[in-house]
């Protein structure tokens, strides 16, 4: 359960503020799919899965730039946008951590992860929430 956020500072472990509620799509779902799944479920990233296991992370950003570079939206995949390197986070790296892994690979959503199990994602948003909490009191 998620800590008020005014209680929370940069030095908390992430799993404070982590979304459990994890939005997921198969690795071999066309980028259509991806899509319309994160406008449903008004959210800016899913974990991909392949074979029962995550793999990686497609943000709204990875869609954006496969159409811009002519992909087509029904014949390019989930698992062929996550990349070769997904980052991910232990529940108990601090909020601070996870932030300069955000800045320092310029993403926005990071999965999180406890010996190989999804826990959980968290977003740049949540760890601004308790970034700008800390500055305003």
């Amino acid at each position: 359960m998620k800590t008020q956020q005014s209680e929370i500072t940069a030095a908390h472990p992430v799993h404070a503020i982590m979304t459990t509620s994890i939005f997921t799509v198969d690795g071999g779902d066309p980028l259509r799919s991806v899509a319309a799944a994160m406008t449903h479920h008004r959210i800016g990233a899913l974990v991909v899965i392949e074979e029962e296991a995550p793999t990686g992370i497609i943000s709204e950003r990875d869609v954006v730039d496969a159409l811009a570079e002519g992909g087509d939206p029904d014949e390019v995949w989930a698992a062929d946008m996550i990349g070769t390197h997904t980052l991910w986070a232990d529940p108990e790296d601090s909020v601070l951590h996870v932030a300069r892994l955000m800045r320092g690979a310029e993403v926005r959503h990071i999965p999180v992860s406890h010996e190989g199990e999804l826990v959980g994602i968290v977003s740049l948003r949540d760890v601004l929430d308790v970034l700008t909490a800390a500055a305003e009191s």
